[in-house]
Order: C-alpha cells, then sequence, then structure tokens
C-alpha cells in the first residue's frame, strides 16, 4: 500500500476544480465532485465557522467570501496531496477587507466516497486571525 501523492488522481482532480474555482470565482465546477449530502465542518466564529450539511449550504461559502473581501479573495495552492479516501490542500489564501489585509495558510482535508467529497475539514493556521479578518460587527 502506497501512500498519498500529489499525482494521485484524486489530487489530480481537485487541483484541477480548485484551480477552476479560483479562476471563475464561483464554486459551480464543484458541483462535480462534493456529494449531495456532504458535510463541511469549518474551524472557528467567523461568519462561516461550524458544521454546514449539504452541498448547498457548504459551498455557498465561497461566494460569501469573495463578496465580502470585495472580490480580492484568492488561493494559492502550496500542496496537495491524496489517495484513494482523502484529498490535503495546503493553500495560501489572501484578502483584503475593510482597509485590512488577510494572508493565511489554510488546511482543507477533503473524504472521498467513491469519486464524491463525502466530508470536508477547514484547518487555519491562527484560527483567531482568520476570525478577526470576517468579523462582522
Amino acid at each position: 500500500m502506497s501512500g498519498p501523492t500529489s499525482e494521485h488522481p484524486n489530487a489530480v482532480r481537485v487541483r484541477e476544480i480548485v484551480a477552476e474555482v479560483t479562476r471563475l470565482g464561483d464554486n459551480a465546477p464543484l458541483l462535480a465532485i462534493v456529494s449531495e449530502d456532504v458535510i463541511n465542518h469549518v474551524d472557528g466564529n467567523s461568519p462561516l465557522g461550524g458544521d454546514h450539511f449539504g452541498r448547498e449550504e457548504s459551498l455557498n461559502k465561497f461566494p460569501i467570501l469573495f463578496e465580502m473581501s470585495g472580490g480580492t479573495m484568492r488561493f494559492e495552492t502550496l500542496n496537495m496531496i491524496a489517495d484513494d479516501h482523502f484529498a490535503i490542500w495546503l493553500q495560501r489564501v489572501t484578502a483584503e477587507r475593510d482597509g485590512r489585509e488577510l494572508d493565511h495558510v489554510l488546511t482543507v482535508v477533503w473524504r472521498f466516497q467513491g469519486e464524491k467529497v463525502v466530508e470536508m475539514w477547514d484547518h487555519f493556521a491562527d484560527v483567531e486571525e482568520w476570525d478577526r479578518f470576517w468579523h462582522v460587527d
């Protein structure tokens, strides 16, 4: 049994879809890979923190973040590895909002069942910094 690699088919698929989402600023490409009953666990107390159930609730966070950042939010993939069951996406997220700048490392873990992502976890390098940036008064 071999470990996760950056060239595993799940890593390649997720990397291609993430590139498309980033290019479009829209989550539509994720519909092909995310299960209708996906669960997304998001660390922290930002407006998007907590557990999100179902594809619509889980994926609606992307347009919200783009809107809250005035379209400035960008993802840079630092690494992507996967095996048959999990993909791990290490990314750098940058954004501007209300005169503040965010430059943050985020790890997203995607759990696969067959061809679909059924569960995701968003882990932030500094969840307090993340929460402060996205906090809505």
